[in-house]
């Protein structure tokens, strides 16, 4: 039920996590909240998740590269989800070391349906906008921007569905940002900045759409990150003197020197 789930730290703080707890195995919270999709950092699709127990719930790593300045890390998890609904489910991580991350989620159903991108954390989402989230966690905290899709509609509670027995007193924050409109093809394109209390955040990013994908250029400390998104695995997608088909290109310059990596080089 987890497969391209991630979790995030920063600065010795967990910021965003893994939701539940255990208050006695196979319980209604246990079943219904921690073994589903829902519970993790994660996608449902029209509200179902990945198959939960059970050995259909197969995701693997696609694509790793590590470099000095970058890595990429991309998975596949289309078909862990029930009722086979998604045809794919890419997740691709970028790290662009040490201060942004960047999640890119390509996503394909066999039907028009909604899509509810999930986020936990300990303590409340501050949300004015969705391309303004900020989390934190004692002296630490992670700024949040969700560049594509548009007109993300944001609900977040601090109730589990279902709740652990009264005796268990946790509270956690989910977030859901939801899809307006049905779609059988969906990119989500999101920012993760986490920082320490005090730090300024660099806050300058623009996202444009081109034939075969996006061109993401985001202000980083002491320099600026340019990254080629396809959303088309056959179409060569050309951008600020790079070119790529169908894997994600990223370079990053700070006071003049540049490094660059290429997902699955």
């Amino acid at each position: 039920e987890a497969s391209n789930s991630f979790l995030l730290w920063g600065y010795g703080q967990r910021l965003l996590i893994r939701s539940g707890y255990r208050d006695s195995y196979g319980s209604d919270h246990h079943k219904g909240w921690m073994w589903s999709t829902r519970s993790v950092n994660n996608i449902t699709v029209g509200g179902k998740g990945q198959f939960r127990r059970d050995v259909r719930a197969q995701g693997g790593i696609t694509d790793f590269v590590t470099t000095p300045a970058i890595d990429i890390v991309s998975g596949e998890a289309g078909g862990a989800y029930e009722d086979g609904i998604l045809e794919r489910f890419t997740r691709s991580i970028v790290f662009v070391k040490p201060d942004l991350v960047i999640v890119y989620d390509r996503l394909a159903a066999r039907q028009d349906t909604t899509f509810e991108y999930w986020l936990h954390a300990i303590n409340r989402f501050d949300v004015a906008d969705q391309r303004d989230i900020t989390v934190r966690k004692d002296d630490a905290g992670c700024a949040i921007t969700f560049l594509t899709p548009a007109a993300l509609s944001f609900t977040q509670t601090d109730q589990y569905d279902p709740n652990p027995r009264p005796r268990i007193k946790l509270r956690e924050w989910h977030l859901t940002a939801s899809t307006a409109e049905k779609s059988r093809e969906m990119q989500f394109a999101a920012l993760y900045r986490p920082f320490k209390e005090g730090m300024r955040v660099p806050n300058e990013v623009s996202l444009e759409e081109l034939p075969g994908g996006y061109l993401l250029t985001a202000e980083v400390g002491e320099g600026r990150v340019i990254a080629l998104l396809p959303t088309d695995d056959a179409a060569t997608l050309e951008a600020e003197g790079m070119e790529t088909r169908g894997r994600i290109r990223c370079r990053v310059v700070r006071k003049g020197h540049s490094a660059e990596a290429t997902q699955g080089q």
